[in-house]
């Protein structure tokens, strides 16, 4: 976050080390009035939900917005606490009310998505852009997203431009290509300048915001852990975006975003359908151990959709996956192709599917 402030004569190494050492002495300090919260944050980071509901419960009843966020995470993802959309929305709006930027971000998403509130698209740009005043990188995709879209405000490429040069500016070279692109195909000499003038007014607004080196401090590089700015761009539609985000990272072996890439040539959205390219992606993350991509290489073959039928390439790939699904609907039915395809194969064949699910079992990381 610090590439989007400006610090007293640039220095932003030396400047953030000191904010961290007085947000420290802060926290363990007599004085600090949430004293204990982040030790409570902590057990949630380990995946010690029990622990970190019983610690949090309190702190956010009493107010604490990092607490109140934590619940509603809790809520949402159903981490100890009943799974419940309306209770996550509700502590992620008490939180974003007392500014809390990662809150802010997760009312504006829920508010976006009509995750346990009535969908307003419209709202969820307000409390991005609370968050992304703060620096909150993820809000700033988003609102660059929308305004490029038109979604919950007017289409508006000069805005949209802005938000994207101020992640370029600090450091994310994919939105420098979303910022040179929009320039390139949206904008015209005049509507450029009034971009760059845009720019450098936020420059000022991110310049005089509060300094959220605590969301750092106990988030960690992301705010919103696994946030994905291709499937920010697929919530609204943007097929495009999404596939080339997806393409960069799945170059640099995200096993996640190499198996994105191929549903996207599965179903045709943003691109031609190949089902070749798409099992290309699907063994890419399924040889890095993505549990979805082996099973939907499995079904590939299985169907023979676009690519040679290969039952015993299939059952190979149904074995490698099956120790990866938690009890539940999916295994049962992956128990019940394994079974069917077994059934007709010989035993030499489902020998060799055998073979060769323990080598592909072995490549993994």
């Amino acid at each position: 976050m610090a590439g989007y402030l400006s610090a007293p004569n640039g220095n932003w190494r030396r400047w953030a080390l000191l904010l961290m050492a007085s947000l420290a002495v802060w926290l363990v300090s007599d004085g600090g009035a949430h004293a204990d919260v982040p030790d409570a944050l902590r057990a949630y980071q380990r995946g010690d939900f029990e622990a970190a509901a019983a610690e949090l419960m309190p702190f956010a009843e009493q107010g604490d917005p990092r607490a109140q966020f934590a619940i509603g995470r809790m809520c949402f993802y159903g981490q100890v606490l009943p799974q419940d959309a309306r209770a996550a929305a509700t502590w992620y709006r008490r939180a974003a009310e007392q500014g809390y930027a990662p809150a802010q971000l997760a009312y504006g998403i829920a508010l976006d998505g009509g995750w346990g509130v009535p969908r307003d698209p419209e709202q969820a740009m307000r409390w991005y852009r609370l968050a992304a005043l703060q620096g909150e990188t993820n809000a700033m995709w988003r609102l660059a997203y929308h305004y490029r879209r038109g979604v919950g405000a007017p289409r508006d490429l000069v805005e949209a431009w802005a938000w994207f040069d101020r992640l370029a500016d600090g450091g994310d070279s994919r939105a420098a290509v979303e910022r040179d692109w929009l320039g390139l195909a949206g904008l015209n000499d005049d509507t450029m300048v009034r971009a760059r003038e845009r720019s450098a007014a936020l420059a000022r607004e991110l310049q005089a915001a509060p300094i959220m080196a605590e969301l750092e401090y106990f988030w960690g590089e992301s705010h919103w852990p696994g946030y994905d700015p291709g499937l920010a761009a697929a919530q609204i539609g943007d097929w495009g975006l999404a596939r080339r985000e997806w393409q960069a990272r799945a170059g640099e072996g995200d096993a996640g975003a190499q198996f994105r890439l191929a549903k996207l040539y599965v179903d045709g959205r943003g691109v031609s359908r190949d089902p070749l390219l798409a099992e290309h992606w699907f063994k890419k993350a399924a040889g890095r151990g993505h549990v979805g991509a082996q099973l939907e290489l499995a079904r590939l073959y299985e169907r023979g959709d676009g690519v040679t039928r290969d039952p015993v390439e299939a059952l190979a790939w149904f074995l490698v996956a099956l120790p990866g699904l938690e009890p539940g609907e999916q295994r049962t039915q992956t128990r019940q192709a394994i079974a069917a395809l077994r059934a007709d194969m010989s035993e030499d064949q489902s020998r060799i599917a055998a073979r060769r699910a323990a080598q592909y079992r072995t490549r993994q990381p």
